[in-house]
């Protein structure tokens, strides 16, 4: 064995005690551990506690959100080639396809405005937003 790893094998069995001068041997750092260790449990279960946590995972499930106080549904369009968009048109509250017919030709309006002053953009994407939330289920 090397000095440099007979350095190092020694300096992990003799961690030294904070606050002494004195070496202590490995076998003494695992039972302070161990000694430490009860006390923490012991304080935690005077606390209230009974031992160890036990944590579960709870399954959640992503849905539209259709509750009053969610963001509209909203459509535009935007250039992909400049990264400016139209106004977003919000879709009426039924969401219903006619409606959303009608908010997509709104948006698509956009392009022949956008294409007056600048003929050489000829690639657009539709955006579209809807609401999602997360719905808690059970435990896992």
């Amino acid at each position: 064995m090397s000095d440099q790893v007979r350095r190092s094998v020694d300096e992990i069995e003799e961690v030294r005690h904070v606050g002494s001068a004195e070496p202590l041997p490995l076998g003494d750092l695992r039972e302070r551990q161990a000694e430490l260790s009860a006390r923490i449990a012991a304080h935690l279960r005077s606390l209230g506690g009974e031992g160890p946590e036990i944590h579960r995972m709870r399954v959640f499930t992503v849905e539209v959100y259709t509750e009053p106080d969610a963001e509209p549904f909203t459509v535009t369009m935007q250039c992909a080639v400049c990264e400016r968009a139209g106004p977003a048109v919000e879709l009426p509250g039924d969401e219903s396809p006619l409606g959303r017919d009608t908010a997509r030709r709104i948006a698509v309006d956009w392009v022949r405005e956008h294409r007056v002053g600048h003929g050489e953009h000829f690639t657009f994407r539709l955006v579209e937003t809807h609401s999602y939330r997360l719905v808690s289920g059970g435990w896992r």
